[in-house]
């Protein structure tokens, strides 16, 4: 069995409540004092990381809101650069068939003049060539007067029936 020795017990008893008071004054205020600081120092970072959780969904939504509208402005100025390409296209398009109506028209001018000086040319030959014929045909038959009117006569013909 076992015995137990009163003094002992008490001599153990007393040793251990000086030790605990020793570690008390000494080492507990210390370690107690420490641990609050860490605690604080843990608070102190578990605030500090909402407060910076919080601020990056605030600038999150910022940046996607900043995103939307630069996504919406390059959407505008690319419509506007299609807009504007597509009036450059019409306008290109527009200036070429003026361009293509000017030559035309000149053309059609050119030709008219053409035809113009042409008939004036043909009639000169075909007057010539009257001339010549009534001139043999005359000498023959018709004296110088006669001659004349008669030529006359075929030239005016010719003037009031236009070549068309």
């Amino acid at each position: 069995m076992i015995d137990i020795n009163l003094p002992i017990l008490i001599a153990q008893i007393l040793t251990f409540l000086v030790a605990l008071y020793i570690v008390w004054k000494i080492a507990w205020g210390p370690l107690v004092s420490m641990m609050r600081r860490r605690e604080d120092i843990v608070r102190e970072n578990i605030e500090k990381s909402k407060e910076e959780r919080q601020q990056a969904e605030v600038l999150k939504k910022d940046y996607e809101i900043q995103l939307g509208a630069i996504r919406e402005e390059s959407q505008s100025i690319f419509s506007q650069a299609v807009k504007d390409a597509q009036k450059e296209r019409d306008e290109i398009i527009r200036t070429a068939k003026e361009e293509a109506g000017k030559i035309a028209s000149g053309a059609r001018k050119e030709l008219v003049i053409e035809k113009e000086r042409l008939v004036k040319e043909l009639r000169g030959e075909v007057a010539g060539l009257a001339v010549e014929i009534s001139k043999k045909l005359i000498e023959k038959t018709i004296d110088k007067g006669v001659q004349e009117k008669v030529l006359k006569d075929v030239l005016d013909n010719i003037d009031k029936h236009p070549v068309n």
